[in-house]
């Protein structure tokens, strides 16, 4: 295994209770496993953060948990803290509270982030561009998704939406 970061870009344009987006696995031989995640949030009090994810994309239908082959494998309350520039917060959920997804060869998956505040930051993702790509390197691509506007999740979303954190994530 190798243990790598992926991380976006960190504009923080908007925000509400979270994010809809799609991790795609690069290569065609190995698997990925996502085995945390950062978050750019605002404040600095605790907030509790859900992580659920599917096969195929998270902007498919249905959006709410209670269908759609949705799993949780992450619900922790997290203390956002500065990064190393000092300017952007971040919740960053351990390796002992997150249940690892693992990505197939050439596979997508749809990954929900979902907190009980409307403090989750993301950027605005350009609409007339038919490249969805907010991040990528050569074994994984982060693709702009959906705001989420409510806790619990419901069928309102914000379009074009762009996911601000890091995956981590190992190769096998």
């Amino acid at each position: 295994f190798t243990g790598d970061l992926l991380t976006t870009a960190f504009e923080g344009g908007s925000g509400s209770f979270g994010e809809l987006f799609d991790v795609t696995n690069k290569r065609e031989s190995q698997k990925i496993k996502i085995t945390k995640l950062d978050v750019h949030v605002s404040g600095t009090e605790a907030i509790r953060c859900e992580v659920w994810y599917r096969r195929g994309s998270a902007l498919d239908w249905p959006w709410n948990t209670d269908g759609g082959g949705w799993k949780k494998v992450a619900d922790e309350s997290l203390v956002p803290e500065k990064d190393d520039s000092g300017e952007i917060t971040l919740i960053g959920f351990t390796e002992d509270m997150f249940t690892p997804i693992e990505i197939d060869p050439s596979e997508l998956v749809g990954v929900l982030l979902i907190c009980d505040e409307e403090r989750v930051r993301y950027g605005i993702h350009d609409s007339s561009s038919s490249d969805k790509t907010v991040a990528a390197n050569e074994y994984l691509m982060i693709e702009a998704g959906y705001g989420v506007t409510s806790y619990p999740l419901n069928a309102r979303v914000q379009f074009d939406r762009a996911f601000e954190g890091g995956i981590h994530f190992s190769v096998s």
